[in-house]
């Protein structure tokens, strides 16, 4: 990695890792100095800005629920409207259902919880002391890291189906408190669940139907960076220029099996999480 990429890792021992994260779960630690977090409502925020002052309508609370073909080009169907279009790029990861049935089946939606607590203010150091994201080498692992107003943002666990604020916050605080047992009674301000797509070979998937549609899915994993970097992929292919998108060839759209996909799904997740805990 550094020799191709630049990226800079120091390993940290114990011992000065104990000084940084106030916890004897961890045995060391891997340091990317060069890294970054930020807050991704924010960056989709701005990509609307982005477009919006350059003459692009985005329209929001417009559900599809039909992609049928018209002269040349296709029709997009709301509850509200249509939308004509000569391209069509469907980047509905987890939450596509029935839209497309043909991408529905290459991919598994797959759900995260994260929930953020009440602002720590100087409790934090009782428990963290560096402003670093922080994810352990678990299957099932923990990711989190301290934010500017002295909240802690904790993620974790996969399922198969989304929960209400209430399960997630009350799951994700006894998973804190593994690590963390001094912020005991910290107040939980907020919880969500959010899915994601996987495909069967867990690499993004990037491409065109045999009908002319685009899709762009299975980013469930990789992160911000690579998803942005897909659609740019796309918008170069969209311009004509297909040499990157050819790169994704190899990994096409495998069937995940649907429901029973989904059950094995669930089943490793348990099964690795148990393996996890044995270890521990």
């Amino acid at each position: 990695m550094a020799d191709s990429l630049g990226v800079q890792w120091h390993r940290i021992g114990r011992a000065e890792l104990a000084g940084r994260l106030l916890t004897k779960r961890y045995s060391g630690a891997l340091f990317e100095p060069g890294a970054f977090h930020f807050h991704p409502l924010k960056y989709a925020r701005g990509l609307a800005r982005a477009l919006t002052d350059g003459g692009i309508k985005v329209h929001e609370q417009s559900r599809a629920i039909r992609i049928a073909p018209e002269g040349k080009g296709w029709r997009v169907t709301t509850a509200q409207g249509e939308v004509r279009a000569r391209d069509v790029v469907v980047c509905c990861g987890g939450y596509l259902e029935r839209l497309m049935p043909r991408l529905a089946g290459a991919m598994l939606p797959i759900a995260t919880y994260v929930m953020a607590t009440a602002p720590l203010g100087a409790r934090m150091d009782s428990a963290m002391r560096a402003g670093a994201a922080v994810y352990d080498t678990r299957f099932a692992f923990d990711y989190y890291r301290p934010l500017a107003d002295t909240r802690l943002l904790w993620g974790g666990r996969i399922a198969v189906r989304e929960r209400g604020a209430g399960d997630v916050a009350r799951l994700l605080y006894r998973d804190m408190l593994r690590v963390y047992p001094q912020l005991a009674g910290v107040k939980v301000d907020y919880a969500w669940s959010g899915k994601m797509s996987y495909g069967r070979h867990k690499m993004p998937q990037l491409g065109r139907l045999p009908d002319g549609q685009w899709y762009a899915m299975g980013f469930g994993g990789h992160g911000i960076g690579p998803t942005t970097l897909g659609g740019e992929v796309l918008a170069q292919a969209l311009c004509g220029n297909d040499t990157a998108l050819a790169r994704f060839a190899p990994w096409q759209l495998p069937s995940t099996g649907g429901p029973a996909g989904l059950f094995a799904a669930q089943l490793t997740y348990w099964y690795y999480a148990l393996r996890d805990r044995l270890r521990e």
